[in-house]
């Protein structure tokens, strides 16, 4: 009989310098049967509402472009044939995003990959999510990873005059 096996991995993001970040997945389909069969496969990003997807590609088994809007799926694969054990087909998914939290782009509150949910839905950090189907069975695997997000603030103080013609500043 066929038995496929989905899994999906993430890195961690890169850094691209102009505050974006590429951020890639590897969704793996193993055969694990003694049979060949056929499968569709797709990938759908569920970052966080405050992460903007500027591009996205994948490759590996097949390639192409992928869908820049959160929640929405990218078809990676249809009727695509994998033969019996030990057949294994790859793909690379990859997204350039911002994160932007100052904004009226989301809800400008980041929610990390370890937010209270621990499932393949809940829109947070840079999850993504694979679905595999093949005779009438369906599988899914996620990954998750953060975004890094530093800011920085100042304060001053109103000078005060030390009484000989110069000033103390905080």
């Amino acid at each position: 009989l066929p038995e496929l096996k989905i899994t999906k991995e993430a890195w961690n993001p890169v850094a691209v310098g102009d505050g974006t970040y590429n951020i890639s997945y590897t969704v793996t389909v193993t055969s694990l049967g003694g049979v060949s069969t056929s499968y569709d496969l797709s990938d759908t990003p569920r970052f966080d509402d405050d992460v903007i997807i500027n591009s996205g590609s994948y490759s590996g088994q097949n390639n192409g472009l992928m869908t820049l809007t959160n929640g929405v799926s990218t078809t990676l694969a249809t009727n695509e044939f994998i033969g019996g054990s030990p057949s294994v087909h790859t793909y690379t998914v990859m997204f350039n995003v911002t994160l932007d939290l100052e904004d009226t782009t989301g809800d400008n509150i980041y929610m990390s990959c370890d937010y209270e949910y621990d499932d393949c839905y809940t829109e947070r950090g840079l999850l993504n999510s694979a679905s595999l189907e093949y005779d009438g069975i369906t599988k899914e695997d996620c990954a998750c990873k953060d975004l890094p997000e530093l800011k920085i603030t100042k304060e001053a103080w109103n000078p005060v005059s030390v009484g000989d013609g110069t000033y103390n500043i905080i």
